[in-house]
This record gives C-alpha cells, structure tokens and sequence, in this order.
C-alpha cells in the first residue's frame, strides 16, 4: 500500500491523534521532569548523536 503523507495526516486526523504533545496534556511546566527523564534513559547513549538535557526540552517546545 501506498501512502502519500496527506493521506497519512488525514489518517492522524480521522482517528484523533492529537499533532502536538501539548494535544496528550503535557504542559510547559513538565518540560524539565520529561526531559530529564528522556536523558537519563537506558536508551540515550545508543542514540547515534549526543545530546543534552537543553536540546531536549527545546525539541519539546517545538513539539507544543
């Protein structure tokens, strides 16, 4: 099967997956605890860049 994203975007929309993580009620205000806990994950040092907790919570402010 073929999707093109519009079709994808329509699926997200049709089902109501929310398009941000402010959409599942994250708020501005739980940025630091998710993002420490994204960084202290048993799965950050096999990411293939390095990172670090500031990045984090900018990545989930473009998210909101």
């Amino acid at each position: 099967m073929n999707f093109t994203l519009g079709k994808v975007d329509k699926i997200i929309k049709d089902v109501g997956i929310p398009a941000t993580i402010s959409g599942l009620g994250v708020k501005a205000e739980d940025l630091d605890k998710i993002a420490e806990d994204a960084f202290r994950d048993v799965c950050t040092p096999g990411n293939p860049r390095e990172t670090n907790i500031e990045e984090i919570i900018g990545l989930y402010k473009a998210l909101m």
